[in-house]
């Protein structure tokens, strides 16, 4: 059963703008190829290396909607495959009663999708979707976005095995974090910062709000970040975001904040490369774009503050830095491979690019960016620029940036 949006006077945010051109494709073959290794993809694990997300789900449909062939997306599949592991059998049974006493228990994935697997035999798609999903909202930003981009791709393409997936895989990794006002929210009253943007060039001059940059891995810096101290002051900056969608157009106001989230990402890719995790920002943005029109107008608030949050978290984990983007979005217009195209040539190079890459997350990121060009304009070619810088970075040599000038 397709999901239905809720109807509420929230965010009218369409999904027919870009994402559902993939719904026209027609070629058979490839579409039986898609199915056949989503469903052998079912039977793995969502993790492998006991943390590391099993993104087949991603990759196969993102170079499904990019134009892939089934002898692409079949290469993917063995190439991606390789370190994934079966499911372990379920040790206990969840139920409505307890699905709620075990989140981020990550031992217990293969239990969970059970019980999701069992919720959609028995209720539509949308039922299941709006009955969980919501709940989880608070603990999206577990295992760096990957369940709240994963519960997108299930959406977007009206897939009862991925929403399984993702919803047991939110679960697992549920990391809630606290998104109420602060006790001395009076402070910064809601109005201070009419534009996400701002909150980061505030962030960016708080000495209060930092980490160590030197602290290595990502899960130190991650840990120095939720301190209490240091994750009260980021609450208060984003609680002076008013975000009130119905004092304003609320595509303004999704625009705003991908503006930001894509400025942040593109001035570090200009500076010192495409930053790996600064990526998940932009992934995930995709998925609440995706997301959004099917929630009430409270929980389009909670999940746009998270979404803030989430460009936050990684601006100051990856060591802050400029967030000045002119390079970039000159970057095509001065690159000679680049100038001479029309947009439609130069999607069919970029796109050629992503599909002969191996790298689980350069298509996405580089779809991602296309998507915001599409629904929110050229913003002065900084969403073009962009793409082609990340495709440039990483599109043969994989070359993420793991911190502030450290790949």
């Amino acid at each position: 059963m397709q999901l239905q949006s809720t109807g509420f006077s929230g965010l009218p945010i369409t999904l027919d703008r870009f994402h559902r051109d993939s719904a026209r494709r027609t070629d058979e073959q490839t579409m039986s190829t898609l199915r056949d290794l989503l469903k052998r993809n079912h039977a793995n694990h969502i993790v492998y290396r006991g943390f590391l997300a099993n993104h087949m789900v991603h990759v196969l449909y993102t170079q499904w909607q990019l134009g892939a062939d089934a002898n692409i997306l079949q290469h993917s599949f063995d190439v991606n495959s390789a370190e994934l592991n079966p499911l372990p059998a379920p040790k206990i049974v969840i139920t409505q009663s307890t699905w709620q006493n075990h989140l981020g228990d990550n031992d217990l994935y293969s239990e969970y999708l059970a019980f999701f697997e069992q919720e959609l035999v028995t209720d539509s798609f949308d039922t299941v979707f709006h009955r969980f999903f919501p709940t989880l909202i608070p603990g999206l930003m577990g295992a760096l976005t990957h369940p709240w981009i994963h519960i997108a791709f299930a959406v977007e393409f009206n897939d009862s095995l991925v929403l399984a997936e993702g919803l047991a895989y939110a679960c697992t990794y549920y990391a809630p974090i606290d998104l109420s006002p602060t006790e001395d929210a009076s402070t910064t009253p809601a109005g201070q910062f009419s534009d996400p943007l701002d909150i980061l060039r505030a962030v960016q001059d708080d000495p209060s709000v930092k980490v160590d940059d030197n602290a290595s891995p990502f899960s130190k810096r991650l840990n120095q970040y939720l301190q209490p101290d240091v994750l009260h002051r980021v609450n208060k900056l984003v609680n002076g975001w008013p975000l009130v969608p119905q004092e304003e157009d609320p595509q303004a106001t999704l625009s705003r904040l991908t503006i930001a989230i894509v400025v942040l990402y593109a001035s570090r890719a200009n500076d010192y490369g495409p930053d790996f995790f600064q990526a998940h920002a932009v992934t995930s943005l995709l998925a609440t774009h995706i997301l959004l029109p099917y929630l009430s107008p409270a929980d389009q608030v909670l999940l746009l503050r998270l979404q803030l949050h989430v460009a936050v978290m990684t601006y100051v984990t990856e060591g802050k830095g400029s967030l000045s983007v002119e390079k970039v979005k000159e970057y095509a217009k001065s690159t000679p491979r680049y100038a001479a195209l029309c947009h439609t040539e130069l999607d069919a190079q970029i796109n050629e690019t992503v599909l002969k890459s191996d790298d689980e997350h350069l298509g996405k990121v580089v779809r991602a960016l296309d998507y915001f060009r599409r629904v929110h304009g050229e913003q002065d070619q900084l969403f073009l620029g962009a793409r082609c810088k990340t495709v440039d970075s990483i599109g043969s040599v994989d070359d993420w940036q793991y911190r502030k000038g450290s790949s």
